[in-house]
């Protein structure tokens, strides 16, 4: 795979270095402002064309040189170059890593100038980049599958510390077995309860978008039913509640009968 990226690599370079100097192979440019003179194109005859004074011309190699030189001595110029030809859709996230990519895919710009300047373009290739850079659409990524518009869900969990959980399992003991809990039914209660509470989320779907977006949330189960749910799980349960079950029935029968004797 290394030897591919270099070989391809290298031929980019080969390109550039062989480039001829005639206009269609190795056009110069206008590249950076001066004062420009217009002399618009006539079709099927003369092409437009840009002449400068005090400006700076290049040709397409000697820009893809600089970009080389840019990369080899760490200048941050080529950060530059690389992001506007990334950002104007010159070239593509995995290509804008390599700087023989960047040097060779420069061209891609630099064609599309010379298109624009014999359309009546009067910006330098630099001015012309900036601005197509910064007038660009926000488009989907072509090596992606676009932005998600569907569903969106958020779950959340909320578990409760030992110590908050050991005092609520003493209290609800107290109140469904009618004692406190041992060390050791403590520890596995509470590994229960949080067990629950996991199993137990807050569900948040989120659907549309802008004005129109909408959100529907499942609330989680409450703490008292877990807590409640573990807790009768211990077999002390069943036989406190029939105890207390019968003495609040003999403790309401005496009360009838009170009531009775008394008139």
């Amino acid at each position: 795979m290394a030897d591919s990226i270099y070989g391809d690599a290298q031929d980019q370079l080969n390109k550039i270095s062989a480039q001829s100097s005639t206009s269609s192979d190795d056009p110069v440019i206008l590249f950076s402002s001066g004062n420009k003179t217009f002399t618009p194109a006539v079709p099927g005859e003369i092409p437009g064309r840009v002449t400068s004074s005090g400006g700076t011309t290049k040709s397409a190699s000697q820009i893809q040189r600089e970009i080389l030189a840019a990369a080899a001595n760490r200048d941050p110029n080529y950060n530059t170059w690389a992001n506007l030809l990334l950002q104007g859709g010159f070239t593509s996230k995995s290509r804008a890593k390599i700087p023989l990519y960047v040097a060779s895919d420069a061209m891609n710009a630099i064609k599309m100038y010379q298109a624009y300047s014999v359309e009546g373009g009067r910006n330098s290739f630099q001015d012309w980049m900036i601005s197509y850079v910064q007038s660009a659409p926000q488009l989907e990524s072509a090596e992606g599958s676009g932005g998600y518009s569907g569903p969106v869900t958020t779950t959340t969990v909320s578990i409760t510390d030992e110590n908050t959980a050991e005092a609520l399992l003493d209290k609800y003991a107290r109140d469904l077995l009618g004692r406190g809990l041992t060390k050791q039914e403590t520890q596995k209660y509470i590994k229960d309860f949080n067990k629950a509470e996991a199993a137990a989320p807050q569900v948040t779907t989120s659907a549309g978008s802008g004005a129109t977006r909408t959100s529907t949330t499942e609330t989680a189960a409450s703490k008292e039913e877990l807590l409640r749910e573990v807790v009768s799980k211990n077999p002390d349960f069943a036989k406190y509640q029939i105890d207390t079950t019968i003495m609040d029935m003999l403790m309401d029968d005496i009360r009838k009968g009170q009531e009775v004797i008394n008139g």
